[in-house]
């Protein structure tokens, strides 16, 4: 075990850590059913539910009968819902992971209240020039085709619909092809 994963199981193991374990079930409840009414704009990648819950127990209570907690998501939707991974939500991961790289910018990133993926979805779905949202810290060090291309894969990764992303095998061909054309 290492040193930071000793300091966190000790954390947890102290009298009162900051932290709490909440049962998912308990969210559940709280959140309606992670129902879209109890939605808060999206902070990043995923959606952010409110949930009301008791201070000392942290069971479900009525709204503004309680604390307010926020429950983030951080893998696709559709898989977080059946808690099953799949292909299709590597590469959503892998979209976004491309995403920050092209633009500089965190996954926490938050656009006229819009996560990244939905900024960059919005730009590309525009036809907007791609120049403007590459990282400065690249220095016109690449092709500019090939970011485009680049960026293009990356919204195609991180589409809303599973179906609709492209295969690992596609993602690598395209990947390859690019870096050929554009080295």
């Amino acid at each position: 075990m290492t040193p930071e994963m000793i300091e966190v199981r000790a954390h947890f193991q102290s009298p009162n850590p900051t932290l709490k374990e909440v049962k998912f079930a308990d969210l559940k409840k709280a959140t309606k059913n992670f129902s879209m009414h109890v939605r808060i704009p999206p902070t990043y990648v995923g959606r952010v539910f409110l949930a009301w819950v008791e201070q000392n127990t942290l069971a479900p209570s009525k709204e503004r009968d309680g604390i307010a907690v926020a429950v983030k998501r951080h893998i696709p939707f559709d898989k977080w819902l059946v808690s099953r991974l799949t292909t299709k939500s590597d590469i959503y991961g892998f979209g976004v992971m491309l995403l920050e790289s092209i633009t500089g910018r965190r996954v926490f990133f938050l656009h006229e209240n819009q996560t990244l993926v939905d900024w960059a979805t919005g730009i590309h779905t525009n036809k907007r020039n791609v120049k403007e949202i590459i990282d400065p810290r690249l220095e016109d060090n690449y092709s500019l085709q090939s970011v485009s291309e680049c960026f293009s894969l990356a919204v195609r990764c991180v589409s809303n619909n599973p179906a609709d992303r492209p295969s690992s095998e596609e993602v690598l061909q395209n990947l390859e092809r690019i870096h050929a054309l554009y080295k």
